[in-house]
């Protein structure tokens, strides 16, 4: 019973010490003048002008998770590609926001050989999908999960043992 008792409090100071913050993901297709990105192009989301995810473009897809959410929420994030920003969203309560963007580059070239580029963009966002659900059941959250579960079946074992000594006695 004592042991039980003792791991039981063990497993409940794991469970609060390893609880992680809220963690959403944004990620999606990512198009530079009609084709998909080249691996490589750097992605970022910042708030207030601060970076709060980073990551580069793979197979013309980018995947921004964001950790500690519940700082950010409902708040605007900017997307950023190549440091202009191509977009904004708002974070909220779901796991995965799929944003595809497109962003047309225009290079004007005067005499002096300064050369501008403007960024014009298009964002579709789409409901989450299996990524979003892959997100929604990383590895901390199953460790949570199996936390819990074995702290439920402690619980009913003590709850059980109380019961048979209650009817003996």
């Amino acid at each position: 019973m004592k042991t039980r008792g003792l791991l039981t409090i063990l497993i409940l100071i794991l469970l609060v010490g390893g609880a992680s913050g809220y963690k959403t993901a944004v990620g999606g297709k990512l198009e530079i003048n009609g084709k998909p990105a080249p691996d490589g192009i750097k992605v970022e989301a910042r708030v207030d002008d601060k970076t709060i995810a980073e990551s580069t473009t793979k197979q013309g897809a980018y995947m921004l998770s964001i950790e500690n959410a519940q700082d950010f929420m409902y708040k605007k994030v900017g997307i950023y590609v190549n440091n202009n920003k191509a977009s904004e969203t708002i974070v909220s309560t779901k796991k995965f926001m799929e944003k595809n963007i497109q962003v047309n580059t225009v290079e004007t070239t005067t005499s002096s050989t300064t050369t501008t580029t403007s960024y014009t963009t298009t964002t579709t966002e789409r409901e989450t999908g299996v990524v979003g659900m892959m997100v929604a059941f990383s590895v901390s959250n199953m460790a949570t999960i199996l936390g819990l579960l074995i702290l439920l079946l402690i619980f009913v074992s003590i709850v059980r043992e109380h019961m048979e000594k209650k009817d003996a006695g």
